[in-house]
């Protein structure tokens, strides 16, 4: 994390705590970085925070991922993080670590420091995050919650959050019922005032750009309204949310009509749409290539008349072809 410094030592932790509890030690860790003149740590601190991100999940793994990215972020937008972890127990409690973070920029002669939030919340306090979390936030800042992991979509804690918060991230390739629940999630957050990020959207940004230069130069734009066939193929591990959403991108681009329901046969999926010339099969297909991420697409051909083109993934990840 370049140009971020920790400052370890003005950490608290607690295994047991409350709610109370944290927040007198949020007060205190701000004080000691205001106050702080040790060597090596410039003097004057800026305390800023220009959002609140709540980050929550099920695992400690991608909570940690979380943690390392929200950091990144703190370089150009200053924020107070809540990282929840949320853990099934016998038991009830709370375990929580309250951390600040300073960015110094190359040349600066001040810092800015953020706070960083980490929750355990153990039995019946992992389902209390909209409740635990409001003492804990700058007030008067956007309120982003971030979802690493399926969702808890159906339960009051998700509800409250989206009631909340600003925007939601979520990825739809962790839903259970992708589609559905996505087109449900838009509408709810729609009527709440609250924008929601489909992370699994956004990582087809480069796919979208590789397939629309196909048909930028002159001689090959005719082609669109010839395909006739499309597969994709993808490094699938259950439903191939990322592979769809591509589908469903060209089909809305290009004004197809659904013609035949999706049918899956073992690891391939067929679905059929039909444009003003034509039906268009289109089919998806489990790659499981090594090293490629869970639903990672790794192939795009289309034919069209008597034009075929494709991308594909090279076997270092790093381009396409």
């Amino acid at each position: 994390m370049t140009g971020v410094q920790l400052v370890d030592h003005e950490a608290w932790f607690s295994q047991d705590t409350d709610i109370e509890s944290i927040v007198k030690a949020l007060h205190r860790v701000r004080t000691a970085v205001r106050t702080d003149e040790d060597e090596g740590v410039p003097p004057e601190v800026t305390e800023a925070a220009v959002l609140n991100i709540v980050a929550s999940s099920s695992s400690r793994e991608l909570l940690d991922e979380a943690a390392q990215v929200i950091a990144q972020l703190a370089q150009r937008h200053p924020s107070r993080s809540v990282l929840f972890l949320r853990m099934d127990a016998e038991t009830g409690g709370l375990a929580a670590e309250v951390n600040a973070f300073c960015t110094l920029r190359h040349g600066a002669d001040r810092q800015i420091c953020c706070e960083q939030l980490r929750i355990e919340g153990r039995g019946s306090y992992a389902s209390q995050l909209h409740s635990l979390v409001q003492p804990l936030l700058v007030p008067d800042v956007p309120v982003f919650v971030w979802w690493r992991g399926a969702p808890p979509i159906r339960t009051t804690m998700y509800r409250r959050l989206r009631q909340m918060s600003q925007r939601m991230f979520v990825d739809s390739s962790g839903f259970r019922e992708a589609f559905a629940q996505l087109a449900a999630e838009v509408v709810h957050s729609t009527a709440e005032h609250c924008a929601i990020s489909d992370l699994g959207w956004g990582r087809l940004e480069g796919w979208r750009e590789q397939v629309a230069r196909l048909f930028d130069p002159p001689d090959t734009r005719h082609y669109l309204s010839q395909v006739n066939s499309v597969r994709v193929d993808t490094a699938v591990q259950g439903y191939p949310t990322e592979a769809v959403l591509l589908l469903g991108w060209l089909a809305s681009r290009l004004g197809w009509q659904v013609d035949a329901r999706h049918v899956q046969d073992g690891q391939s999926w067929t679905c059929g749409f039909r444009s003003s010339t034509g039906p268009i099969t289109c089919r998806i297909v489990g790659d499981h290539r090594n090293g490629a991420r869970s639903g990672a697409i790794t192939s795009i051909a289309m034919a069209a008349a008597d034009g075929e083109f494709e991308l594909v993934v090279q076997p270092d990840g790093g381009s396409v072809t």
